[in-house]
């Protein structure tokens, strides 16, 4: 008997959750944050010079290109000494190279530092790389922002309830894959990342 009216209570409830789960209204709501660069990453190739009678070059060893590019980063103000060699990336290039090559790695948190490295010109050295690393959001401020996500998305919610002579009620769930980590786009002017929020709300 008891089993009997489990199952009569079953059937007479399915429709209830069908209904509930009907009215509802899920929406994606955005924003955006201003990226926040945290430092530089510079990869610098240091190499034997050949002679070149074209070009006017004399021929320099790979350690005469050092010591005189040393000497320009020092009148520049900049600490040679901070800078890491990359054995691994000479491994990786190594085999393309005629001269004798050394890479280099430097990181600064400052932006007018790169640009003071880069306008150094010195025969046998160049800038191959600068990869911008953004700073990660904290969990507060990923807090704040996925917060106004939210207002957003129950803002657009509210509109098209309108447009159905309807109204939103509370909220039944939130998803979101925002994560603390930036990324930078070179081709953008702007330096701002946007951020979504799903989020599905009662309709009444």
């Amino acid at each position: 008997m008891k089993y009997t009216i489990y199952l009569l209570f079953l059937i007479c409830s399915s429709p209830i959750f069908s209904q509930e789960t009907q009215n509802a209204i899920e929406v994606v709501g955005e924003t955006e944050a201003t990226i926040t660069i945290d430092r530089y990453n510079m990869l610098i190739n240091i190499k034997e010079v050949l002679a070149d009678g074209y070009r006017n070059l004399e021929a320099k060893s790979l350690d005469e290109v050092t010591n005189t590019y040393k000497s320009k980063l020092k009148t520049a103000g900049i600490d040679f000494a901070k800078f890491q060699k990359n054995t691994s990336y000479k491994l990786y290039a190594g085999t393309s190279e005629i001269n004798e090559v050394m890479y280099y790695n430097y990181t600064s948190n400052s932006s007018e530092e790169v640009e003071k490295i880069m306008a150094l010109k010195t025969p046998g050295v160049r800038v191959t790389n600068v990869e911008i690393i953004a700073k990660e959001k904290s969990a507060e401020e990923l807090a704040t922002i996925s917060h106004k996500a939210i207002l957003n998305a129950k803002s657009i919610a509210q509109k098209m309830a309108e447009k159905l002579n309807k109204n939103i009620g509370d909220i039944i769930a939130i998803r979101s894959s925002n994560t603390s980590s930036q990324y930078i786009d070179i081709n953008k002017i702007t330096s701002t990342q946007k951020y979504y929020v799903t989020v599905s709300f009662k309709l009444l």
